[in-house]
């Protein structure tokens, strides 16, 4: 039975413990048996995980066990989703090619959060990549302004952004004239 707070009928949330429900049932499986904050499964603490629920719920049968795996793994995915910034999202979105996607997204959270410099920026590079150079222009222009960046600073940045085509959220290659 699940700890929970005098007076709430949902259970604490334990730092240490991902609470993975199977019907009515809330399995905490502990972070450790995932491989650096991913989905990804360590295959011995797995093992050990699933040895422990089949000695504790020994009704449990091997393709309960198997579904319980999917939903630890998918429990764990909308975690780590959950606790990505609109910008994160947004740039998975534009590594990604899917450019409207992204400008959608952002524009939906902007009514939200008006303010969020790093979605400005995010929203200022895929519309660079969609060509649309002067509003580009405009939301890193209003990224720098909301994050306090020098004009010198933003000018590089403009400059850098328009010269570059990003390819993934850590490559940037530069294009180079062609040689006559």
């Amino acid at each position: 039975m699940a700890l929970t707070k005098w007076g709430e009928d949902r259970p604490l949330e334990n730092p240490n413990f991902l609470a993975v429900s199977h019907g009515k049932m809330v399995i905490n499986v502990p972070y450790s048996v995932f491989q650096n904050r991913t989905n990804h499964l360590i295959p011995d603490k797995w093992k050990e995980l699933r040895q422990n629920l089949s000695v504790k719920y020994p009704w449990l049968s091997v393709h309960a066990l198997d579904v319980i795996k999917t939903e630890i793994m998918d429990a764990m995915t909308a975690k780590i989703i959950s606790e990505r910034t609109a910008a994160q999202r947004a740039r998975d979105m534009v590594t990604k090619d899917n450019l409207l996607g992204a400008i959608s997204w952002l524009e939906g959270h902007f009514e939200l959060e008006p303010d969020d410099a790093d979605a400005w920026y995010v929203y200022g590079e895929a519309l660079m990549k969609m060509g649309k150079k002067e509003e580009g222009f405009a939301a890193l222009k209003k990224a720098r302004q909301l994050s306090g960046v020098r004009p010198s600073e933003h000018k590089r940045t403009i400059r850098s952004v328009s010269e570059k085509r990003v390819d993934g959220a850590d490559h940037v290659k530069h294009r180079r004239p062609p040689r006559h």
